[in-house]
């Protein structure tokens, strides 16, 4: 089931980051703006934050940035330079939170649990160049569910 969140969030974040010719960054992702419906399905939530990059530009300055957020990328913080990488940051930390909620592991969990540690760590990479696209994360995250059948 946490696979399934972060592997449904983690699609919806590019959905964001690449289905319009401003790409738009939420800039709140967390575990509390993930809401799971009835069907089990997550939801991403809470859009008060969200910004477009202007076409054409790699990043955008703002002067408000959010409140204190365990999850808000260094970067952003001190510069107030909004990238896609500011979402990665933030989504580094929502695997890190899934994972700790793990309970009984298994041999072949325990083989998931390392690859999905490791892909939280190259989201919560310092500089942001070095992360991944949204998309590579979720093309990850995809490859690690199917690494279990």
């Amino acid at each position: 089931m946490r696979l399934k969140v972060a592997k449904e969030t983690a699609s919806a974040i590019t959905y964001l980051h690449t289905a319009f010719a401003r790409p738009i960054i939420h800039r709140g992702i967390a575990p509390s703006n993930i809401l799971i419906d009835k069907d089990s399905i997550p939801k991403l939530c809470n859009f008060d934050q969200a910004i477009t990059i202007p076409e054409g530009e790699t990043h955008v300055q703002v002067n408000k940035i959010p409140g204190a957020n365990f999850y808000l990328e260094h970067a952003y913080a001190l510069s107030g330079i909004v990238t896609e990488h500011t979402d990665i940051y933030s989504f580094g930390f929502v695997l890190l939170f899934l994972i700790s909620e793990e309970g009984e592991i298994n041999e072949e969990k325990e083989v998931q649990l390392q690859a999905f540690l490791k892909l939280a760590w190259i989201c919560l990479k310092e500089n942001g160049e070095d992360r991944p696209l949204m998309i590579d994360v979720a093309k990850e995250l995809v490859k690690i569910e199917r690494s279990a059948r």
